[in-house]
């Protein structure tokens, strides 16, 4: 089984008992659930950099364990990020709920649920936490849930961010996203390729808003990807340890 499908295997069994203990009219009794949602709006001038609070993974067992959101995401406000991406996996990821709602409670950037979802619930949950951006990983789902929740986070004000890392993902696709990712980790091997940023960019939608994934580590990277024509940017682990500075980007 690949890393992937057992992350998603166990997140199935988590929502079910989620489900059992918050039901759905508590879930859009949330203020955020009927709240608007912050514009996604990046332009060809400057990058739109995701900063991303991520405390492990399941590559790098301790990126930064300890650290407190708020703090972390007060320093990426400071360093000029343009949005910021938060790990709610627990069991491979170090993240929580709790995480999310620590930055959205001082943050007025456009922030983005990292999470890997498998059911519906999850995001209307997602909504209700005060989320303007959700992820949608075409590599853990068929063409009808990518297209039903794609449906559903739209409806509800979210910007799904729809992320493939590989040609094939592009054939699940029966629309148009307005905004792609191209994640240059395969989530099934966790091994990175760089060279997927440009291999796969011809093939994207030609409007919708274009983000690199992973393996991102230097300012440089961020200025050359954002020249050959990507828009965003979600870095995390070069972050976490100060390997990116965002001034350069």
């Amino acid at each position: 089984m690949s890393v992937l499908a057992k992350i998603c295997e166990d997140k199935r069994i988590e929502v079910r008992r989620l489900k059992s203990r918050v039901d759905m009219a508590t879930i859009q009794s949330h203020p955020f659930y009927t709240k608007a949602c912050i514009a996604v709006e990046p332009n060809k001038l400057n990058p739109f950099v995701i900063a991303e609070f991520k405390r492990k993974s399941p590559s790098v067992a301790d990126i930064n364990l300890n650290a407190d959101p708020a703090e972390v995401a007060k320093k990426y406000i400071e360093k000029g990020a343009s949005a910021i991406s938060v790990l709610t996996d627990r069991p491979y990821f170090g993240g929580s709920a709790e995480d999310f709602k620590s930055i959205r409670s001082m943050c007025s950037l456009p922030m983005l649920r990292k999470e890997f979802i498998v059911d519906s619930y999850q995001i209307h949950e997602t909504k209700a936490m005060g989320a303007d951006i959700m992820l949608i990983i075409a590599a853990a789902l068929d063409a009808h849930e990518i297209k039903d929740f794609y449906d559903l986070a739209t409806e509800l004000g979210m910007k799904p961010l729809v992320e493939i890392h590989e040609g094939a993902e592009l054939d699940k696709l029966s629309f148009e996203p307005s905004m792609i990712g191209i994640n240059s980790r395969d989530l099934k091997t966790l091994k990175t390729d760089y060279s997927r940023f440009e291999t796969l960019f011809k093939h994207l939608p030609e409007k919708a808003i274009k983000v690199a994934e992973s393996a991102i580590k230097s300012d440089k990277q961020i200025s050359e990807l954002h020249a050959f024509g990507y828009d965003a940017f979600l870095v995390g682990e070069a972050l976490m340890t100060d390997q990116v500075s965002l001034h350069g980007a």
